[in-house]
Protein backbone atom coordinates (compact mmCIF):
# COMPACT_ATOMS: atom_id res chain seq x y z
CA UNK A 1 0.00 0.00 0.00
CA UNK A 2 1.44 3.40 -1.03
CA UNK A 3 2.13 5.72 1.71
CA UNK A 4 -0.41 9.08 0.72
CA UNK A 5 -2.94 5.60 0.79
CA UNK A 6 -1.64 4.99 4.22
CA UNK A 7 -2.21 8.74 4.93
CA UNK A 8 -5.71 9.09 3.83
CA UNK A 9 -6.30 6.10 5.76
CA UNK A 10 -5.01 8.00 9.28
CA UNK A 11 -6.20 11.18 8.39
CA UNK A 12 -9.80 9.33 8.14
CA UNK A 13 -9.19 7.42 11.23
CA UNK A 14 -7.53 10.06 13.71
CA UNK A 15 -3.96 10.03 14.75
CA UNK A 16 -4.39 9.08 18.06
CA UNK A 17 -6.02 5.79 16.65
CA UNK A 18 -2.91 4.23 15.17
CA UNK A 19 -0.36 2.92 16.22
CA UNK A 20 2.90 3.86 14.48
CA UNK A 21 5.69 2.01 16.85
CA UNK A 22 5.90 -0.79 14.24
CA UNK A 23 7.00 1.05 11.43
CA UNK A 24 10.28 2.11 10.00
CA UNK A 25 11.47 5.90 10.25
CA UNK A 26 11.64 5.36 6.14
CA UNK A 27 7.76 4.57 6.12
CA UNK A 28 6.23 6.36 8.90
CA UNK A 29 8.04 10.12 8.44
CA UNK A 30 6.61 10.17 5.00
CA UNK A 31 3.48 9.57 6.02
CA UNK A 32 2.71 10.93 9.03
CA UNK A 33 3.82 14.15 7.31
CA UNK A 34 1.40 13.52 4.12
CA UNK A 35 -1.57 12.74 6.76
CA UNK A 36 -0.29 16.37 8.50
CA UNK A 37 -1.30 17.78 5.38
CA UNK A 38 -4.31 16.26 4.74
CA UNK A 39 -5.71 16.70 8.96
CA UNK A 40 -4.71 20.56 7.60
CA UNK A 41 -6.84 20.66 4.58
CA UNK A 42 -9.47 19.23 7.08
CA UNK A 43 -9.47 22.23 9.23
CA UNK A 44 -8.15 18.93 12.01
CA UNK A 45 -5.19 21.18 13.07
CA UNK A 46 -4.55 19.48 16.48
CA UNK A 47 -4.34 16.32 14.60
CA UNK A 48 -1.68 18.16 11.67
CA UNK A 49 0.43 19.34 14.97
CA UNK A 50 0.43 16.23 16.44
CA UNK A 51 1.36 14.64 12.98
CA UNK A 52 4.28 17.02 12.61
CA UNK A 53 5.29 16.61 15.43
CA UNK A 54 5.66 12.76 15.71
CA UNK A 55 7.28 13.06 11.86
CA UNK A 56 9.51 15.49 13.73
CA UNK A 57 8.92 18.71 11.06
CA UNK A 58 10.33 21.57 12.97
CA UNK A 59 10.53 23.56 9.93
CA UNK A 60 6.79 22.65 9.24
CA UNK A 61 5.55 23.38 12.50
CA UNK A 62 7.63 26.66 13.03
CA UNK A 63 5.56 28.06 9.39
CA UNK A 64 2.24 26.56 10.37
CA UNK A 65 2.74 28.07 13.92
CA UNK A 66 3.86 31.70 12.15
CA UNK A 67 0.43 31.34 9.92
CA UNK A 68 -1.28 30.85 13.38
CA UNK A 69 0.43 33.60 15.29
CA UNK A 70 -0.56 35.70 11.61
CA UNK A 71 -3.99 34.46 12.04
CA UNK A 72 -4.48 35.34 15.89
CA UNK A 73 -5.27 31.93 16.89
CA UNK A 74 -2.53 31.63 19.74
CA UNK A 75 -3.81 28.50 21.28
CA UNK A 76 -2.72 26.70 17.74
CA UNK A 77 0.06 28.90 17.36
CA UNK A 78 1.44 27.91 21.01
CA UNK A 79 1.19 24.08 20.43
CA UNK A 80 3.17 24.13 16.78
CA UNK A 81 5.75 26.15 18.83
CA UNK A 82 5.70 24.31 22.02
CA UNK A 83 7.16 20.75 20.56
CA UNK A 84 10.07 22.82 18.37
CA UNK A 85 11.06 24.59 21.77
CA UNK A 86 11.99 27.95 20.21
CA UNK A 87 12.31 30.12 23.40
CA UNK A 88 11.84 33.37 21.57
CA UNK A 89 8.67 32.29 19.87
CA UNK A 90 7.63 30.87 23.05
CA UNK A 91 7.75 33.73 25.16
CA UNK A 92 6.51 35.73 22.77
CA UNK A 93 3.50 33.26 22.37
CA UNK A 94 2.97 33.09 26.11
CA UNK A 95 2.48 36.21 26.78
CA UNK A 96 -0.20 36.41 23.87
CA UNK A 97 -1.87 33.76 25.04
CA UNK A 98 -1.89 35.50 28.91
CA UNK A 99 -3.48 38.88 27.42
CA UNK A 100 -6.01 36.82 25.63
CA UNK A 101 -7.27 34.49 28.21
CA UNK A 102 -5.75 31.13 27.02
CA UNK A 103 -4.32 30.76 30.55
CA UNK A 104 -4.19 26.58 29.94
CA UNK A 105 -2.28 27.07 26.72
CA UNK A 106 0.26 29.79 28.46
CA UNK A 107 0.82 27.60 31.27
CA UNK A 108 1.77 24.73 28.77
CA UNK A 109 3.81 27.34 27.11
CA UNK A 110 5.80 28.00 30.21
CA UNK A 111 6.32 24.34 31.21
CA UNK A 112 7.85 24.16 28.30
CA UNK A 113 10.18 27.60 29.42
CA UNK A 114 10.51 25.36 32.52
CA UNK A 115 9.55 29.11 34.24
CA UNK A 116 8.06 28.14 37.43
CA UNK A 117 7.34 31.14 38.69
CA UNK A 118 4.91 32.10 35.51
CA UNK A 119 3.24 29.19 36.19
CA UNK A 120 2.76 29.60 39.71
CA UNK A 121 1.94 33.17 38.68
CA UNK A 122 -0.99 32.24 35.98
CA UNK A 123 -2.32 29.36 38.43
CA UNK A 124 -2.71 31.53 41.34
CA UNK A 125 -3.84 34.51 39.15
CA UNK A 126 -5.99 33.45 36.57
CA UNK A 127 -6.62 29.35 37.23
CA UNK A 128 -5.36 27.20 34.47
CA UNK A 129 -8.46 27.12 32.02
CA UNK A 130 -8.60 28.41 28.85
CA UNK A 131 -10.73 31.49 28.64
CA UNK A 132 -11.37 31.79 24.73
CA UNK A 133 -12.49 28.27 23.44
CA UNK A 134 -11.54 28.44 19.73
CA UNK A 135 -8.61 29.63 19.40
Amino acid sequence: MEIQTLASLIANKGIDQIDFSMLSEDVKIPMLNDAAYLFFKMDKHLDAIKSWTLAGNKAKLIEIGDWFYESAKFKLAALSYIPVKDKSRLENIGQLCIREGIYGTAIKVYKELNDKAMVSFIIENFGEEDKEMGQ
